[in-house]
């Protein structure tokens, strides 16, 4: 009967040990993650003023990583880390929850319209929009305006706020390139609405003003919620990168990217 008992034992303290080691990994990430991790940025957006702070950061602490950034449009993204072919994206999302992707909000950033200046017709007080500084739905109703694909997470949520208002948006055209967009609305085809990171660099392209919206969108790290790319370590991997993502958007040197009147951070 003894000789039956030894593989029950062993099988016990070989699980034991897989445990502990396991216990250890999480304990450890920070200082023993190696590896590729692939990390994708939507262009046009707050998420690529963390580029550098993220590289200079995975260098310093883990120069077993290999960083690779990869820079293409939301809608894209979205799709790459749902499918595991992507790790993590930083992106403006969080309106609902995207079916497959998990969303942990960095910061938050307020809505502008980008228009050049005289195209904002006048509010129902009769003074132009120029002047009263603030936009709302109501302000838009009338205006001809560039919008992302509908795909988008800031289209979806515009075409919400509009659709709760009751205001029938005129989109003229829909576009997800930067410059693109810039050069429509500096040859007065349209106005657009984006977040102030965004809405500085193409108003400056455009020679456009801004407007501050009656809004604010959030901007934060997307994983994929089922099967990632590298199974056995992107758990500890992902968390490890969000709270990475986290320490970064709170340092003073991302804080002074974003005014205090124009965004703000997540609590933690």
């Amino acid at each position: 009967m003894s000789h039956r008992k030894a593989p029950t034992r062993n099988f016990g303290a070989n699980l034991l040990r897989q445990f502990q080691q396991a216990q250890a990994d999480v304990l450890n990430a920070g200082r023993t993650l190696a590896g590729q991790v692939s990390i994708g940025l939507a262009p046009g957006t707050a998420a690529l003023a963390l580029a550098l702070p993220l590289l200079q950061a995975v260098h310093a602490r883990h120069p077993q990583i290999v960083l690779h950034l990869n820079e293409d449009f939301g809608t894209t993204l979205c799709d790459v880390v749902r499918n595991g072919r992507m790790d993590m994206a930083v992106l403006y999302g969080g309106v609902d929850a995207t079916p497959g992707l998990s969303f942990e909000p960095l910061l938050t950033e307020e809505l502008f319209v980008v228009a050049r200046p005289g195209m904002l017709r006048s509010n129902a007080k009769g003074r132009g929009v120029e002047q009263s500084g603030d936009v709302s739905l109501a302000d838009l109703a009338q205006v001809d305006l560039l919008l992302p694909c509908t795909g988008n997470q800031l289209r979806r949520y515009l075409d919400q706020s509009f659709a709760s208002s009751r205001i029938a948006p005129r989109v003229v055209a829909e576009m997800e390139s930067s410059n693109t967009l810039a050069a429509a609305i500096a040859s007065g085809i349209g106005a657009t609405l984006l977040p102030v990171s965004a809405a500085r660099a193409v108003a400056a392209t455009a020679d456009a003003q801004m407007n501050r919206f009656c809004a604010s969108f959030s901007i934060g790290a997307t994983s994929s919620s089922g099967t990632t790319a590298h199974p056995s370590r992107q758990p500890v991997m992902l968390k490890y990168f969000e709270k990475l993502l986290t320490e970064i958007t709170s340092s003073p040197h991302c804080s002074a990217l974003w005014p205090n009147d124009s965004s703000k951070l997540k609590p933690r």
